[in-house]
């Protein structure tokens, strides 16, 4: 079970390996970082199709997640607390930790320094949050200044691509439009009946399908309903209501929502919001070779396509008031839910590797 130590506390992250592709000389590695409940057991059937895509996958679990390290009673006072400099700190040590993997990986061997010709890259590093878990990389380059410089020079040398997958609007500081339906929050569902409800709901294929980001406003896109309920000829059910159990039990942590996942998902958004805007629209020329790239869902739960439709809006907010941010394109996927690792893995690594 490999791990990694990633602060001086001898805090760890474990995480999956497809390992590299055999006999390829120019291949990507992609690191992925899990969502909320949801841990890197979610990408495990994307693994098979790494190498024949080029690519090495890594997925990783966030700590308080399985194999990994749980966090001390002091940061989770931090990752709690109202006081607004606490919070700062707490993303600045996901930014930390997260800078502190990828260096155990490239000091361990396996992943090739990133080369450029004709304007196409090969080799080299890409990170992916998905849904929360955009939290950690994004923590990483928004928190870019509080990284050493020899960890910074290191990663430059590898680094090529940021994905941001399907993102909710908690990590990029977004509060959600009261419109829309979220259960953990619902008022009217028994607390003991949120959790449930959630890993449906968020696994819902919801249509009608979302053309582009332009084209549905907040009351559009809560009116969509679940595809398994109307008569479509593809009215696919919920991803999570056709796993076992056993493979939900190997993919979820129910615990952590308790601990550290929901505190994380309910962190003060302006926080989060400086982060996302340090990360992505206002650099200050961290890692200015990196591109950023959203994929969204076109028939994924209304709060993911409205943050992907913000991302886009405020990346050409940027541009048109001339900060120096990253260059960020969005692709979609379409007919797919939340959930494309699992229900179509292959098709899903084509894309990563057609997009990073």
């Amino acid at each position: 079970m490999p791990t990694a130590q990633v602060n001086g506390n001898g805090a760890e992250i474990f995480y999956e390996d497809s390992g590299a592709p055999p006999g390829s000389t120019d291949y990507a590695t992609i690191v992925i970082v899990h969502g909320l409940v949801f841990h890197s057991g979610t990408f495990k059937r994307t693994l098979p199709f790494a190498a024949p895509n080029n690519l090495r996958i890594v997925a990783i679990n966030q700590r308080d997640y399985p194999g990994s390290t749980l966090y001390t009673a002091s940061e989770l006072d931090r990752i709690t607390s109202s006081n607004v400099e606490d919070l700062e700190l707490a993303l600045q040590a996901q930014g930390q930790e997260f800078a502190t993997f990828l260096v155990h990986l490239i000091n361990a061997g396996g992943v090739l320094p990133v080369q450029e010709k004709d304007g196409k890259k090969s080799g080299g590093l890409a990170v992916l949050g998905w849904s929360l878990g955009n939290l950690v990389p994004l923590c990483m380059f928004g928190n870019a200044k509080h990284i050493e410089e020899e960890t910074k020079s290191l990663l430059n040398e590898y680094l090529r691509t940021l994905v941001i997958f399907d993102s909710p609007p908690f990590p990029i500081g977004e509060p959600i439009p009261k419109e829309f339906s979220f259960p953990l929050w619902d008022s009217t569902i028994a607390p003991e009946d949120r959790g449930p409800c959630f890993a449906i709901w968020v696994g819902t294929y919801f249509s009608p399908a979302v053309p582009d980001l332009s084209s549905m406003d907040i009351q559009a896109l809560e009116s969509r309903t679940n595809i398994s309920q109307t008569s479509e000829p593809d009215n696919m059910a919920p991803t999570t209501s056709r796993m076992s159990v056993e493979e939900l039990q190997s993919m979820t942590h129910p615990e952590v929502l308790e601990r550290s996942g929901g505190p994380l998902m309910e962190l003060e958004p302006a926080v989060y919001w400086r982060v996302t805007e340090r990360a992505l629209f206002e650099t200050e020329g961290a890692f200015a070779s990196v591109d950023a790239v959203a994929i969204w869902c076109n028939m994924s739960v209304a709060p993911c396509v409205w943050a992907a439709r913000r991302i886009a809006e405020r990346a050409e907010a940027a541009k048109t008031e001339g900060k120096r941010g990253r260059k960020v394109d969005t692709v979609k996927i379409d007919g797919a839910n939340h959930f494309p690792h699992w229900d179509e893995p292959e098709r899903l690594v084509r894309l990563l590797a057609d997009s990073i």
